[in-house]
């Protein structure tokens, strides 16, 4: 009997689940606290293996367990001192390939070059400022986690529990660029010390050290090129082929529709009564088709797999609607403005007053369509009340331009 090699399920997205924040910790950790994560299309969320198919596999959970899936975005404890603190140490990551190297060839033959003997008497005090830009890189690599929290994703499952996947702190790519630079200067240091072994040993241990240090750049190149070409095979799938991403595996687990199919049955009792207010509001609309039918996002509102995505298509319509508003009353641009809901409000107003009751509306939509995208927590109750704000503000729209084209008449 032939085996079919086509797989039964197939990997849909990968995530980096981490406890540390911190690089340092993570290297002295006893424990393993970052695991790579792969959501397959059957609704498995295992961790990753060099085989995930043949060998005893960890599995998570299944989405069918699952009640609710909420994503949560990265926050600030306190922004600008996350933001500054955030900045120096990239910084000070980028000067540690010259500062590292140069303080490990000072201390070993104690020479900072002719700059620092102008500016510095005592090689004690250099050797400090050469390694201030390391000491800070650590401090905020070992702080980092207390002053901003990281994007997660949390499954709820029917019984309460919950699995929480922490992905990366707000702007990680930042401090990665810093780290990038304290393990290059590292790497840099480090053949300075060699060098400096090498003159000191004899011929035998020259070998010696020369075979140690080519075999680390073997290795470090052979992990690089593992890194940008091959990857372990997933269900006949390069795993560099599968997305890798928090935000990426929220939309994988609702797009299988197992998730989905759960909450219908949970709202059977409900689902009449929010059927016909869906009907009766996209009535409301239709009357306004000719105004409608420019607004290409609008259909996808009564297409939305999720409460959350039906509340950012509201947003991406209000925001055209808005904008075609402060082009009919004359509104010009800057080339440097920022096309956002909450500009096209200020902009229109500036022009044409808008009553409180519609800018009320206005806000709503837009306090609901951020916390939409950032959170993707928004429940169905909520979506018709923006879905209803919406409609009004369409009504605004409609009564408001055919005013000022009976005046212009």
């Amino acid at each position: 009997m032939e085996v079919s090699s086509v797989p039964t399920r197939m990997p849909l997205s990968s995530a980096t689940h981490s406890e540390n924040k911190s690089f340092l910790k993570e290297i002295f950790s006893s424990e393993d606290s970052e695991s790579e994560l792969i959501l397959y299309s059957d609704g498995s969320l295992v961790v990753d293996q060099d085989n995930a198919l043949i060998d005893e596999e960890t599995i998570l959970l299944k989405l069918s367990d699952v009640r609710a899936l909420n994503y949560h975005g990265g926050r600030y404890h306190n922004r600008f001192d996350y933001k500054i603190l955030n900045l120096v140490s990239a910084m000070c990551g980028i000067f540690s390939l010259y500062t590292a190297p140069a303080l490990a060839g000072g201390i070993l033959y104690g020479e900072f070059g002719e700059l620092s003997m102008d500016l510095f008497q005592y090689p004690a005090l250099i050797s400090l400022v050469y390694l201030t830009p390391l000491l800070f890189w650590v401090y905020f690599d070992v702080q980092r986690g207390k002053l901003a929290s990281p994007e997660h994703l949390e499954f709820i499952r029917y019984d309460d529990s919950k699995l929480i996947i922490n992905g990366s702190l707000p702007d990680g790519g930042m401090h990665e660029t810093g780290t990038f630079g304290v393990l290059v200067g590292a790497i840099l240091a480090f053949s300075v010390f060699i060098i400096w072994v090498v003159e000191q040993a004899s011929y035998l241990a020259d070998i010696i050290l020369y075979s140690i240090l080519i075999l680390v750049v073997v290795l470090v190149v052979r992990k690089l090129i593992n890194y940008f070409t091959d990857g372990e095979q997933l269900a006949t799938i390069d795993s560099l082929d599968i997305p890798n991403g928090i935000t990426h595996m929220y939309f994988a687990a609702m797009s299988t529709g197992i998730i989905q199919s759960e909450r219908k049955l949970l709202g059977v009792k409900e689902s009449k009564e929010t059927d016909s207010k869906l009907i009766e509001m996209r009535e409301k609309l239709e009357l306004h088709e000719n105004i409608i039918s420019s607004i290409v996002s609008a259909e996808d509102i009564f297409r939305a797999p999720s409460a959350s995505i039906g509340v950012i298509a509201i947003r991406a319509s209000t925001e055209i609607l808005m904008r075609k508003a402060c082009e009919n009353v004359g509104v010009t641009w800057k080339p440097n403005a920022k096309p956002t809901l909450d500009s096209f409000i200020h902009q229109f107003n500036s022009q044409k007053s808008i009553d409180s009751r519609t800018r009320s509306y206005l806000d709503d939509i837009r306090n609901m369509g951020n916390r939409a995208s950032h959170d993707f927590n928004i429940d169905q109750k909520e979506f018709i009340i923006t879905l209803q704000r919406f409609c009004d503000v369409v009504e605004w729209y409609s009564e408001t331009f055919t005013i000022i084209s009976e005046e212009s008449e």
